[in-house]
């Protein structure tokens, strides 16, 4: 909603200078940690209990009842009484709704396992994700220190120019090639640094970002 002239835009390059390294504390706490593995745990956790509560609804249920007490005999008196007592069980079982019952489990134990299948699945993904971030990390931190050194060789190659044509060695076109190629290096070099930065972010990301201040504050 505003004009072009009227937008200010601030330099945020001084970011990139900051040493933002990544630190590993305690990785197999930290996956275990991930929202989607707790979720598919959670699912499968789900339909199991549900399976067990099937595979029960074909038991009998057993319940026991009993009477203990003072029987009077013949009058409303307490002169003529004896002690009695009695348990009487009791059974209930679904013998119509059985085949019922028993496809439910039957349905019910196959959405137990495929759970199970979604929640090897989420791991096994996490552990690759976890695993190629990692190697991410390392090949944008090579990617990143090689930009670098282009950019300094680059530089002074520059310099060098800038020198020689100062004292009419070479022409100015030989000038504007070493400062495009010195530019060029120095857009790679700060591609090459928000890359590395993104790289770090994806590693944390990867292993739930609970590495430093969660992990230390639990191990303590």
């Amino acid at each position: 909603g505003r004009l072009a002239q009227n937008v200010k835009l601030t330099n945020e390059q001084a970011i990139l200078d900051h040493k933002f390294t990544v630190s590993l504390n305690d990785a197999n706490e930290s996956i275990a940690l991930r929202p989607d593995i707790s979720q598919a745990l959670y699912a499968f956790s789900q339909a199991n209990s549900l399976s067990v509560a099937a595979s029960k609804a074909l038991l009998p249920d057993i319940s026991l009842s009993g009477f203990a007490g003072v029987l009077s005999i013949g009058s409303n008196s307490f002169s003529d009484t004896q002690q009695q007592w009695q348990v009487a069980p009791q059974i209930q079982w679904s013998i119509l709704s059985y085949p019922a019952l028993l496809a439910q489990r039957d349905a019910q134990q196959f959405l137990t396992q495929a759970a199970y299948s979604d929640y090897q699945q989420v791991i096994l993904q996490a552990l690759s994700e976890s695993e190629l971030s990692l190697q991410l990390l390392v090949n944008q931190a090579q990617q990143k220190s090689f930009a670098e050194q282009r950019y300094q060789f680059a530089n002074n190659a520059f310099l060098q120019a800038q020198a020689m044509y100062e004292e009419g060695q070479i022409p100015y076109l030989e000038l504007l090639d070493a400062r495009r190629d010195v530019l060029i290096a120095q857009e790679n070099a700060v591609d090459s640094t928000i890359s590395s930065l993104l790289a770090k972010v994806n590693a944390y990301q990867s292993f739930n970002g609970r590495w430093s201040y969660a992990l230390n504050n639990t191990n303590q």
